[in-house]
């Protein structure tokens, strides 16, 4: 198999603008320009103003309490992301804030 050829940012840039202004989907533009759709998705990523960058979090993130605490949880559920999903029953206050403190201990 032929090796592809190699784009500069310029011509990246110029392709990337095409495929903005275009209705094909990304696999079609790819395989009608002989673009591997990872590379593809990379500089698109670097150049697009559609794509809104996010920053990535760091470290822990402090969180506000929205409601007086109460004697007893109605339980928890935390989505970590990367489809992690932690759900705990209903338990004592003091219980979940003891559980919280070991995990962010571990």
């Amino acid at each position: 198999m032929p090796r592809r050829p190699r784009r500069t940012a310029e011509q990246w840039k110029v392709l990337i603008g095409q495929f903005d202004a275009g209705s094909a989907t990304a696999d079609a533009f790819c395989q009608q320009h002989d673009v591997n759709p990872k590379t593809f998705q990379r500089w698109r990523y670097q150049f697009s103003s559609k794509i809104q960058r996010r920053p990535k979090p760091k470290g822990f993130v402090e969180l506000k309490q929205r409601a007086p605490p109460s004697s007893c949880s109605d339980g928890f559920s935390l989505h970590l992301g990367n489809h992690m999903h932690l759900e705990l029953p209903a338990m004592p206050t003091a219980e979940l804030a003891a559980l919280l403190k070991a995990v962010a201990r571990a």
